[in-house]
């Protein structure tokens, strides 16, 4: 599991409590704003459910995307997910993660990318 995301499974099982605290925290602050906006549609949990179901997946999902760096493309292709969900779901969770884990994920870029693949 290491080599894939950079935790053990200790490490991911005791992050994944804190990554669900703040993911609950997140959904109800966004419940409550919609709710003083009256802009809220849904009861809490109405809508569709994603295809990461489980907090855990995504976590898992989240970690592997800093750990490998995949496109969006080829995230979507492992996760059943298309490129624009995939995205989409990665700037959620990482700010999810960056509360749980109280500090800012890095971000590489294709620059730095393409400078990693040139020097190889």
């Amino acid at each position: 599991m290491k080599a894939i995301i950079g935790l053990s499974a200790s490490e991911f099982s005791k992050l994944v409590e804190s990554f669900r605290e703040e993911f609950q925290n997140e959904a109800q602050n966004r419940y409550e704003t919609g709710v003083e906006q009256s802009t809220r549609e849904r009861n809490p949990g109405g809508g569709r459910i994603g295809k990461l179901e489980s907090y855990a997946a995504k976590l898992f999902f989240t970690l592997l995307y800093f750990k490998c760096y995949p496109t969006f493309n080829v995230l979507g292709l492992l996760f059943d997910l298309d490129r624009s969900n995939a995205n989409r779901n990665i700037r959620k969770f990482t700010s999810i993660l960056e509360k749980a884990l109280g500090r800012k994920m890095h971000w590489c870029s294709v620059k730095t990318q393409e400078s990693t693949l040139s020097h190889h």
